[in-house]
This record gives C-alpha cells, structure tokens and sequence, in this order.
C-alpha cells in the first residue's frame, strides 16, 4: 500500500482516503475508494454486509493493510501515526473484543492502564462513564455475566474512556435497545460539539439520518454516492400521500392522472411530484363522495435512496 503525506492539505480534513484497493485472493473488497472526513463531522458509511465498510475502516485505523492508496489520519500516514502514541483515535470494534473473566469497572481500568493514562484521571472517567452509560449497578459483575446490551454498553464506554479526536464505530448500538439508543446518540453528537470527529458504520438509517453530517454508500467495493443526508434524499424524487377514508374507495378513476396504489380497500397512496394546488383539490373532491379519516405524507427515506442508488448500480454492473 502507498503511504503518502500531505501536510499542506486542508487544515480541516481529518481524514483523508485516496484511491484505496483491496482484495481478497479475486475478490475486490475495495474498489478505488476516495472520500475524506473533517474534522468535528459526523461521516457514516453505509452500505449492506460484505460491502468493505469493516475492511475500509481497519486499513484506516492501522488493523490492516491495503492493497494500493493513500491513507492520512491528521495528515499523517498511518505508521507516523502510531509513532507518536498522542491518541489521536479510539476505536468501537464491531466484534466483542472485551476481557469475559474481569469486572465491568475492571475492563475499564485495564484499558486506561494500557493507554497510558494517569490512575487518577482513569479513576474519574471510569466513574463518569459507568454513570452516563447507565452499568455503574454491574460495575463488579463479571463481564461474561452482562446482557448483550450491557456488554455493548460497555464497549462503548470504553471507548470514550480516554478523550481521543477521533473516534471510530463499527456498529456502536448493535444489540442495544431503542430507549437508550437515544441516549448514546446524545452523548455522541455532545461529543462531536466538544470537536470529536466521528467516523461511523452502520446497518441502522435511522442512527445514519440521526448523527451524519455526510453519509457514503458503499455497494459491492466501489462509493456509489457521498453527500449530506438532505442532498442524497434529493435524488428520490417526489412524496407519498396515504389517503385513509372510513369507507370503500371506489371511485379510483379520480386518481388515474397520478400513479396511485390501493393498499386495502380503503387506503390508497398516491406518488407525486409535491403537494400542490391539484393534489389538494383532489383531496377536496374525494372528501365529497367519501370521509376522509387521515392523510399521511412521506418523505424519501435514506432507504429509498439506498434501493435507488442499488438499482442503478446494479443496471450499471449488468450493462
């Protein structure tokens, strides 16, 4: 793999990937991969299992090699990065990589340990964290005895246990339930104010929509799109109005200008460009012959835009 430097580039860049290649015997995991990451962003990679996203993210912390590419962390090459020990990164690995036989708070202290850090200053983060991620009750409970939740709970802290720039998650919330969900995607974006650049892989479009500044898709080895959540949702054209009438709609030849799907017998969506005039007084005229007991309108989801970026890539690939 080319190591490079590039010192003078952007000041605000805090990660940057230049034409990264990886394979597996004839199987190319990484295909070309250029994007870059600034600082104090959240950036997500999404893309389905066996798309390279755990691969790119090892080759970037150091786990593993690539092929041919640039890598810079802060402007550094990876082996200038691990050098200088300024823990500059932490990382939450997507497997369980925790000691099963020692304490909840122990796991905690044998890392600051291991990190160098001071015992007082671990002693005060362990205490912070096991409070925040709400495990203080399991802090002596061995480990192996924790819930799949607890115990990722737990991996998460323990990345945030000494104050790194950049944090790397693979699949953070995996196993967690929505409720603290929620919490954990509070503590991260309060991190991200305080300057933390994160760097995140998910399977999850609602943590994706919740934390990214920008959002890469990345299907079959290759980044098929990089953009802010908003922009990407752009590419969906048009909305969905799900109209629910107390009664059986029958009369669908009003809808026959718009392209119109009956769910049951007394739901019908409709996909449109936008809401405007016409829809509305559409809207008015089925009201007449039949009550309307709700109108639901819905935006293009990440989702929609993951199965159309897909689809193209897949017409792509076939042509």
């Amino acid at each position: 793999m080319k190591l490079h430097s590039q010192r003078d580039g952007a000041p605000d860049v805090a990660i940057q990937v230049e034409k990264l290649n990886k394979c597996y015997g004839s199987k190319q995991v990484l295909d070309n991969v250029s994007f870059s990451v600034k600082r104090s962003e959240c950036f997500c990679l999404l893309g389905p299992n066996g798309a390279g996203k755990t691969t790119a993210m090892k080759i970037i912390t150091g786990m593993l090699s690539g092929d041919t590419g640039i890598v810079e962390v802060k402007g550094m090459t990876i082996t200038e990065l691990r050098k200088r020990e300024r823990g500059y990164i932490t990382l939450i690995p997507q497997y369980a990589n925790l000691d099963p036989l020692l304490t909840v708070e122990e796991n905690l202290i044998f890392y600051g340990l291991l990190q160098k850090m001071r015992y007082k200053e671990i002693h005060s983060r362990v205490v912070k964290l096991l409070r925040v991620f709400e495990i203080a009750h399991l802090k002596k409970q061995v480990t192996h005895r924790c819930s799949g939740g607890e115990y990722q709970r737990l991996l998460v802290a323990r990345a945030f246990l000494r104050p790194a720039e950049i944090i790397f998650m693979d699949e953070p919330t995996a196993g967690i339930d929505i409720l603290f969900k929620n919490i954990l995607w509070d503590y991260f974006i309060e991190e991200k104010t305080r300057g933390r650049t994160i760097y995140l892989n998910t399977h999850d479009l609602n943590e994706a929509e919740v934390l990214a500044d920008r959002i890469g898709f990345l299907l079959h080895g290759k980044l098929i799109a990089i953009d802010t959540p908003s922009r990407l949702k752009s590419l969906v054209q048009g909305v969905h109005v799900s109209v629910k009438c107390s009664n059986i709609i029958y009369h669908t030849e009003l809808f026959a200008e718009h392209k119109h799907t009956l769910i049951d017998d007394k739901t019908i969506v409709l996909q449109v460009a936008t809401v405007d005039a016409a829809i509305i007084r559409l809207l008015e005229r089925l009201s007449t012959i039949n009550h309307i007991l709700n109108v639901e309108i819905t935006q293009p989801s990440l989702n929609d835009v993951f199965k159309k970026l897909g689809a193209v890539n897949a017409s792509d690939t076939v042509a």
